[in-house]
């Protein structure tokens, strides 16, 4: 079981394959062209989450994983070009809502 994922500078566009890593606790995919989420929502076992210098605008995914339990520690986001939307209303739900530390920008 798989618990940390570490693939930086990978090239990564496509995260689909996450969906199945259900035991992952702490994944970190920095500098690559991640841009959509959603396959990450069902990885309730994620605490630490690190994005950063992705294409990331939007953050409703995470809002859903913190929602279902996940997302409990920390999730970086620095060098997202994040929406306005992003970063006045998604980041403080996250933050206020789900107790998650937001490292932005």
């Amino acid at each position: 079981n798989i618990q940390w994922l570490y693939a930086t500078d990978a090239g990564i566009s496509n995260i689909s394959a996450l969906a199945a890593g259900k035991t992952l606790s702490r994944v970190e995919l920095n500098n690559n062209s991640i841009s959509d989420l959603n396959p990450i929502t069902n990885l309730v076992n994620v605490a630490m989450l690190s994005l950063m210098s992705n294409q990331i605008t939007d953050l409703s995914a995470l809002i859903t994983l913190a929602s279902k339990g996940g997302l409990s520690d920390w999730v970086l986001l620095q060098g997202n070009p994040l929406s306005e939307f992003a970063q006045t209303n998604q980041i403080p739900i996250l933050s206020n809502t789900y107790g998650v530390t937001v490292y932005w920008p």
